[in-house]
This record gives C-alpha cells, sequence and structure tokens, in this order.
C-alpha cells in the first residue's frame, strides 16, 4: 500500500515534534470530554471553549509545520488533509491516538462529530450575552481601571517631578560644597600670608 505524503509528512512530524504532539493528543482528550459531557446534559460551555481553543491553535502550528515537512508542494487541499488527520486522531479513538503518537499511520484521517457522524467537530458554543447587572458590573470595573490608571500616571508624574528637584538640590548641594571648599582655601592662604607678614615686621623692629 502506498503512503500518501501527507500522511507521510504526519508521521515524521510525529516523531519530530514528539512533545507538541503529545500537547495536540492531550487537548484532543479535553475536547472529547467535554463534549461527551454535553451530550449527557452535564455541559461546560467554558471548559469546551477553551479546550477547542487550545486545539485550534495546537492543529494550526502543527499543520504549518507538517508542511515544511511536505516531499510535495503545499497547497490548500493538503493543509486541509493534514488538518483534519490532527483532528481526527486527536479527539479519536485510543489505538488512533497512539498511532499517530508512533507516526505509524497509513492513511489520510477525517474527524468524526460527537454524534458519530463525518465530518469537522461542533464549533465551540458562542458566548451568551451578558445581562443588565453583568453590563453594569463589567462597566463598574473598567471604570476602576481607569480611575486606577490615572492615579498610577498621577503618581509616576508626581515620581518624575519629585526627582527632578531632588537633583536640582543634589547639584546645588554640591555647588555650595565646592564654593565652602574654596573660601577654606582663601582663608588659609590669607592666614598664611598675615603670618608671613607679621613674620616680616618683627624681624623690621629688631
Amino acid at each position: 500500500m502506498r503512503i500518501k505524503a501527507t500522511v507521510k509528512a504526519v508521521n515524521e512530524l510525529a516523531q519530530k515534534e514528539a512533545a507538541r504532539v503529545r500537547e495536540l493528543l492531550e487537548a484532543g482528550a479535553r475536547v472529547a470530554h467535554a463534549q461527551a459531557q454535553a451530550l449527557r446534559g452535564k455541559a461546560e460551555p467554558e471548559a469546551l471553549r477553551t479546550a477547542s481553543r487550545e486545539l485550534a491553535q495546537l492543529i494550526e502550528s502543527l499543520t504549518a509545520r507538517a508542511e515544511e515537512l511536505l516531499a510535495i508542494k503545499p497547497s490548500p487541499t493538503t493543509r486541509r488533509t493534514i488538518a483534519q488527520t490532527l483532528r481526527a486522531a486527536a479527539t479519536g479513538a485510543e489505538e488512533t491516538r497512539k498511532t499517530l503518537e508512533r507516526g505509524e499511520l497509513v492513511e489520510d484521517l477525517e474527524p468524526e462529530s460527537v454524534f458519530g457522524l463525518p465530518g469537522d467537530l461542533p464549533s465551540a458554543p458562542r458566548e451568551k450575552k451578558p445581562s443588565a447587572a453583568e453590563k453594569r458590573e463589567l462597566a463598574r470595573r473598567a471604570h476602576q481601571r481607569t480611575v486606577q490608571l490615572q492615579k498610577v500616571r498621577t503618581a509616576e508624574t508626581k515620581a518624575a517631578e519629585l526627582e527632578r528637584v531632588a537633583q536640582q538640590l543634589e547639584q546645588a548641594a554640591w555647588h555650595a560644597t565646592r564654593e565652602a571648599e574654596k573660601a577654606r582655601e582663601r582663608a588659609t592662604a590669607a592666614r598664611h600670608e598675615a603670618e608671613r607678614l607679621r613674620a616680616e615686621s618683627q624681624r623690621a623692629d629688631g
């Protein structure tokens, strides 16, 4: 049986990107579990949305990597085929998942929906619109963030001004210190000159 280029690329992907493929399988298991819970009436919409989003991101990145490994020129068709194979293996039966992990697939796969029919998995449920109370709470939090941001900016401006004043004071203190040192030097020189003149006066009197 001749193995297609897309299958070979996925198998090579499993061998070269083993860690990322394991992440894919884990994400697929979370999606499958969340969808099974939904069928039993124990839906957790947020868990399903999160798992579906993670799975989609992994499929996208791994599909791009598998395209780099293709022995033929990539096309929209090969990209879709690879993506479907990765999704099918990630959300499929345990044996299929292990086959992908080993890099031993022999044919392209097509994912089954949670209803057992061929095709892509159902998309994540849409987020419900927030109620009036939730909108008010979101607005309150947004206002709080705005107020806090304004406080931070005010504090930063004040800190910058204080830093500028401190630098000016330090510079003034440095200049004052230099002037004091010069004054001491002049006083010492004047004292020495006075002592010299006194000595000369005493010698003249003698």
